[in-house]
C-alpha cells in the first residue's frame, strides 16, 4: 500500500466561525486524526494550516478535495503531498470545484568550495 504525507493550507477563510465549519467538515469526512492533525487558524491572514497526522493511503483525495472546494467556494485549498518514493512531491490547488496539479522538482545547488563538475585527470 502506497502512503503519502499530506499538508493542507487554506486561504480566504472569512472568520473563525467559517474555520470551525471547515474543521467540522474535515472531522465528518474522517480526515482529522487520519490524514491531518487539528489545524491552526490565523485570524489576521484568514488562513489555516492542517499538519500531517501520519503517512496514509488516501487514494480518493482529489475527489474529496474537489467536493470540499465546492462546499466552501470562497476558500482556496493547497494540498501538498510527499509520497514514499524519492522525489514524489507535489502540490494541488483547489478552488470552487477546479483543480490544478503541480509536480515538484528537487534541485541541488552546486558546491562552491569543492570543484565537483571539473574533469579529473590522472
Amino acid at each position: 500500500m502506497y502512503c503519502t504525507k499530506f499538508i493542507l493550507e487554506v486561504r480566504n477563510i472569512k472568520n473563525e466561525k467559517e474555520y470551525n465549519k471547515l474543521l467540522e467538515y474535515l472531522t465528518e469526512k474522517d480526515l482529522m486524526g487520519y490524514a491531518f492533525e487539528k489545524g491552526a487558524y490565523i485570524d489576521f491572514t484568514h488562513e489555516a494550516v492542517f499538519c500531517p497526522f501520519e503517512e496514509v493511503a488516501w487514494k480518493d483525495h482529489a475527489a474529496v478535495m474537489v467536493v470540499m472546494s465546492e462546499k466552501f467556494p470562497k476558500m482556496t485549498f493547497e494540498l501538498t503531498g510527499d509520497g514514499q518514493s524519492y522525489g514524489d512531491i507535489w502540490k494541488e490547488y483547489y478552488h470552487d470545484g477546479q483543480v490544478e496539479c503541480c509536480s515538484g522538482e528537487i534541485i541541488f545547488e552546486q558546491p562552491k568550495k569543492i570543484q565537483w563538475n571539473k574533469l579529473v585527470k590522472f
